[in-house]
């Protein structure tokens, strides 16, 4: 943990509590940020898919505690078992929002008549 808030540190320049994506996609390029996520074991193709995996609270914007809360969830390789919840919760919401599209329907053509 205290190697994450040290890189934390490094992206957000040791005074700021929070990084942009800008700022996060900066530092991103340089080697030694790419060396730190890759002692990680952190697949880091993607700054943008990165950013918005850590930003649980959608506010365009990395706090300390997502980013080491966000860095020790996604380190490692993906195990099976994590990619068929994904699977499964995929598959659960599709059919709820084919049901709530079928109700909206049939609410729609109950007001035409």
């Amino acid at each position: 943990m205290c190697k994450l808030q040290e890189l934390f540190g490094s992206l957000s320049g040791s005074t700021k509590k929070q990084v942009t994506y800008h700022e996060f996609a900066q530092k991103f390029e340089e080697h030694e940020m790419k060396a730190y996520f890759a002692m990680l074991d952190m697949d880091t193709n993607d700054a943008w898919t990165l950013f918005k995996l850590l930003d649980t609270s959608s506010s365009q914007m990395i706090n300390l505690e997502e980013f080491v809360d966000g860095c020790l969830c996604l380190r490692g390789p993906a195990r099976s078992i994590d990619l068929a919840k994904m699977s499964y919760e995929t598959r659960w919401m599709m059919n709820q929002l084919s049901e709530l599209i079928i109700q909206v329907r049939k609410s729609a053509h109950g007001k035409d008549a």
